[in-house]
């Protein structure tokens, strides 16, 4: 059960770091409705992965409860945050691929083809995709440009950053908040949602509205493809560096969590 959350972690943080690239394939075919589109069916697999993962994780760490120490089992969080990392690492190594992908997908499905023409069409040329994975190599210079430019997006950066730490650690942080302080099991779980909430609206006002505006200039002409392509790229390497602080942060944040519902709770 722990190696299915295992490669469950990892490919929900692969394609979010190699999904992103769906906003530059909207604007080189001005179809920006339908990359995004694709992007989202891809997400569907994420949402799934992480609807079932969460469940059998809880169940993973109340069985240890009863047979490890509090140490085992923040081991076993911390090797979960792990694979998180491997996992967006690998999907910042394949962005430029998972464009490609999407490129091809998207060229096809404007064409009017309908949905089943498209997963036929996938299917049949899944094995482009295989010799293209094969061979493959990353444009370095892509990615050191995003970060020697002038225009390099500080506060952007800075934002996810904390953000994506944050999130990546709280919701294994209210779990083991949980082990912590038995009690309040519940209450600890609970917060997950809150989490996840703040989360939102820092991504939507100032993550997801930045990429969304640059990304209509873009179509429009009214600023660069480099820019937009630059913040893509800054926002997969902060969530790679967020994901690392998450390992770090766990166990400080656990115990500020059951600080905070100690205190809530005047015990």
């Amino acid at each position: 059960m722990f190696y299915i959350i295992i490669v469950s972690v990892f490919a929900i943080q692969f394609l979010f770091a190699a999904t992103n690239a769906y906003r530059l394939t909207g604007v080189v075919f001005q179809s920006i409705s339908t990359a995004k589109s694709i992007h989202d069916s891809i997400g569907l697999v994420s949402r799934l992965l992480y609807t079932l993962h969460y469940p059998l994780l809880v169940v993973i760490v109340e069985s240890n409860i009863l047979t490890s120490s509090l140490e085992e089992v923040m081991i076993l969080l911390r090797w979960l945050l792990f694979f998180s990392l491997l996992g967006l690492i690998m999907g910042s190594y394949y962005f430029d691929l998972m464009r490609w992908c999407i490129d091809r997908a998207t060229d096809f499905y404007s064409k009017q083809k309908g949905e089943w023409a498209l997963i036929k069409w996938i299917i049949q040329n899944s094995w482009k995709l295989f010799a293209k994975i094969v061979k493959y190599c990353p444009n370095k210079q892509d990615w050191k440009n995003a970060f020697s430019s002038e225009t390099f997006p500080i506060r952007f950066f800075i934002i996810s950053i904390v953000s994506l730490a944050f999130l990546f650690a709280g919701n294994y942080a209210c779990l083991y908040a949980g082990v912590l302080q038995p009690n309040f099991r519940m209450t600890s779980l609970s917060l997950t949602g809150i989490l996840n909430g703040v989360y939102s609206v820092v991504a939507i006002l100032f993550i997801e509205m930045k990429l969304s505006l640059l990304t209509d200039q873009a179509a429009k002409e009214k600023s660069s493809f480099h820019i937009l392509d630059q913040h893509l790229r800054v926002y997969v390497i902060s969530s790679i560096i967020g994901s690392s602080l998450a390992i770090i942060l766990l166990p400080f944040l656990a115990k500020l969590i059951v600080y905070f519902i100690g205190l809530v709770s005047g015990s």
